[in-house]
């Protein structure tokens, strides 16, 4: 009887022993899944929630201070955009273009901008003034501007008039900036798309991550 015992747990025995390299290998598959689910996750996570981003520079209406291909560091936080400052660098997003732009703040909300025109130079002068200014700019608000390429000129197909041939005003409201390229005569920003609200903007450039065409 002892003997017959013994052969009929052998079967048994050797059914086990097959089973548990197929456990292994069905837990090592589990395993694998979860870490590149995971992965996938992390870099979702990572591309829309890390408030940081690269971003390239398209065009040449930034130039001297970024050239077409230059890559820089975006901040969007929410704090960032909340202190954003004259001067500054932004990046928006896309807009009627469908076209995101680098752009410098120039204007801040509730202020307003006049593009002055000397008909024999040719030469256009900024003037910044508050929102609620009724009179016309003076001397006193001529805003100069250190990092433009050139001087700005009327050679653009009359885009310092308004609709009336009258100088162009741009007027800011509460939450919106002025957006102007430092190439200001090889520009398209808000002297064509007007004053920008603060949800079309991305966030602030904070680092130039490489110089590209510059010699």
């Amino acid at each position: 009887m002892q003997e017959d015992n013994n052969v009929t747990r052998k079967p048994t025995e050797e059914l086990t022993q097959n089973k548990q390299p197929a456990r292994r290998k069905i837990n090592i598959a589990n395993v694998l899944l979860i870490i590149a689910c995971s992965f996938f996750a992390f870099a979702c996570a990572y591309r829309f929630l890390w408030p940081i981003e690269k971003n390239k520079i398209t065009g040449m209406s930034m130039v001297p201070t970024y050239n077409e291909g230059d890559e820089v560091k975006v901040d969007k936080r929410k704090s960032t955009l909340n202190s954003l400052q004259r001067g500054d660098v932004v990046a928006t997003k896309t807009l009627s273009t469908g076209i995101p732009y680098i752009k410098r703040v120039v204007g801040l909300p509730n202020e307003k901008i006049t593009f002055i025109t000397d008909e024999e130079t040719g030469i256009v002068t900024l003037y910044l003034q508050s929102a609620d200014e009724k009179g016309a700019p003076t001397s006193e608000d001529i805003f100069e501007e250190s990092y433009i390429k050139e001087p700005m000129n009327k050679n653009l197909d009359d885009v310092y008039k308004d609709e009336n041939g009258g100088p162009l005003t741009i007027i800011s409201g509460d939450d919106e900036y002025i957006l102007l390229g430092d190439n200001r005569n090889n520009s398209y920003d808000s002297r064509e798309l007007g004053s920008i609200h603060i949800s079309k903007i991305k966030g602030k450039v904070i680092a130039k991550l490489n110089q590209k065409n510059e010699k």
